[in-house]
């Protein structure tokens, strides 16, 4: 998306720009429909962002690791 982990308000805008040009939630059931988690499974999402894809995945299994670089997309 084109911007700088360190910037200000940066989390809002990728959303905002996510959000026009991305199915999220679509996307987000797609990859949860191949990975078909069980409750007893693990999932570790690396460069996991705004952690939707983490959240989701923990509504299916009991273990989730979730990773990212930037401080502010964790925060």
């Amino acid at each position: 998306m084109g911007l700088d982990s360190g910037e200000d308000g940066c989390v809002e805008i990728y959303c905002q720009r996510s959000q026009k040009t991305r199915d999220v939630y679509g996307e987000i059931l797609g990859i949860l429909y191949l990975l078909n988690p069980k409750p007893e499974s693990t999932v570790l999402e690396v460069g996991n962002g705004t952690v939707e894809s983490s959240i989701a995945a923990a509504r299916h299994c009991s273990n989730v690791h979730s990773l990212d670089l930037s401080s502010s997309m964790l925060s």
